[in-house]
């Protein structure tokens, strides 16, 4: 299971941390490994998944968990504009601002995507994945019927 987070204190405290758990139990926790990546949140993201882990360790659950950068560090870095004549890749002139560049919020998303599936490449020697669940800030639950359903 991979996530993204960005300022989802609210959510993840409300809805998402104990679905989450439910899902686990549903599937097994010898089943799933979980990779979360927070970045740049500027209110209690990084607790709330502070508290998701603990949640996830005593369920024996396999995870990663990167709280990232603070939002003071992802300013200072959305600043560090490439200078004439080297790699722009993944900036784009719009004039606005100091310096009229700014991260081009696609790639800048891919790369955190890919951050959140590291751990599954790095361990594929290990470990082989099945499939990929991505669930970031979405509300849902688990239903446990006679069939055994996940809504």
């Amino acid at each position: 299971i991979a996530s993204m987070f960005r300022n989802s204190d609210y959510m993840l405290r409300l809805y998402y941390n104990d679905r989450l758990t439910d899902l686990i139990q549903h599937l097994g926790p010898q089943n799933v490994f979980v990779s979360i990546v927070e970045s740049g949140s500027q209110e209690g993201t990084k607790g709330a998944l502070s508290e998701l882990e603990g949640k996830l360790n005593a369920l024996g659950v396999e995870h990663r968990i990167s709280l990232g950068i603070n939002v003071t560090e992802q300013t200072e870095s959305l600043k560090k504009v490439p200078k004439e004549g080297e790699d722009r890749t993944g900036w784009i002139f719009t004039g606005r601002g100091e310096q009229g560049w700014e991260v081009r919020r696609i790639p800048y998303l891919a790369a955190l995507r890919n951050q959140a599936m590291e751990p599954l490449e790095e361990m594929k020697d290990k470990l082989k994945f099945d499939r990929v669940l991505w669930i970031n800030d979405v509300v849902f639950s688990v239903s446990r019927s006679k069939k055994s359903s996940v809504t």
